[in-house]
């Protein structure tokens, strides 16, 4: 890494607010976002994306899970999880990405995930959903989860999310696509100044509902 990149790094780690300190029970150390990443709210690809970290900016890490493999981090008012081979640190001086190896020498606490942290985190997002209807992806291999009344979807169903925030509101949608090809959608925006979702579900001949859910 050329000298300036070293001196910027250093800036930025010095520039994160005092509120970021250790807590009581766990470590947080000052990192930096390797290259442009999703904040995820769980450890692993299959939980929503919280947002996008970009690369080169200052983020604090709490801890990581089981096997240094994800880190629990914030990200100006976001909490969640990265993978730790995008984040780097400072080590003898110098920045180094995050390894399994490198984590217990500098004090990384194990931290651990569960219900309490979905909880105080998620509940405002317009993905979340009660933690008993989370599969539990902390044990391998993940079994199929379905809320009550809902059964198992058909062979060859597949479904596709995304969400996307801009300007304080949030649009997750859903896609459904079954054997034939046909395809159903849902389509949820809430407005975090308005306090309202508006959701929208399109079936598969095209016919379309929409309300207004008012929180």
């Amino acid at each position: 890494m050329r000298m300036m990149d070293r001196m910027l790094f250093a800036v930025m780690l010095a520039a994160l607010p005092a509120a970021a300190q250790p807590a009581a029970a766990a470590t947080t150390l000052r990192a930096v976002s390797l290259a442009s990443v999703n904040l995820r709210a769980g450890p692993s690809t299959v939980y929503p994306v919280v947002t996008v970290i970009p690369a080169g900016v200052a983020i604090s890490l709490h801890g990581c899970h089981a096997g240094y493999s994800w880190c629990d981090v914030a990200f100006g008012v976001h909490r969640g999880w990265v993978s730790a081979s995008y984040v780097q640190v400072v080590h003898a001086g110098v920045p180094v990405v995050l390894t399994p190896a490198l984590a217990p020498s500098l004090g990384i606490v194990v931290v651990a995930y569960d219900r309490t942290y979905w909880e105080r985190h998620y509940v405002r997002y317009p993905w979340y959903a009660p933690w008993p209807y989370r599969p539990p992806y902390g044990r391998p291999p993940y079994p199929p989860h379905h809320p009550p009344g809902h059964p198992p979807l058909p062979p060859g169903t597949s479904i596709e999310r995304t969400q996307r925030c801009a300007d304080g509101a949030c649009t997750t949608e859903r896609v459904v696509t079954g054997p034939a090809g046909r395809q159903a959608s849902r389509e949820r925006t809430c407005s975090r100044p308005d306090r309202s979702c508006s959701l929208t579900r399109t079936g598969p001949r095209g016919n379309s509902h929409s309300r207004i859910i008012e929180r």
